[in-house]
């Protein structure tokens, strides 16, 4: 399957987005449905990201400097 981004924001871009929707052999997605890979990982991946972006938000991270100082040895 290819995948082509049309700017919807045109005159044009929406006309041939119209067009495409009548063609039996191509199917439209929506912005709503960019993440569909959301859908397809697991329950405990889903909340492994949640929690990561839980703890960015808290500020709880570690400069990647940092990090690369204390496995230097493994690196």
């Amino acid at each position: 399957m290819t995948t082509i981004l049309i700017d919807d924001n045109s005159y044009e871009g929406k006309a041939f987005i119209e067009l495409l929707k009548k063609m039996s052999f191509a199917r439209v997605l929506g912005e709503e449905q960019e993440n569909e890979w959301w859908n397809t990982i697991s329950e405990k991946e889903r909340q492994a990201i949640d929690k990561g972006l839980a703890d960015i938000e808290a500020g709880k991270t570690i400069p990647h400097n940092e990090m690369r100082k204390r496995y230097e040895q493994w690196l």
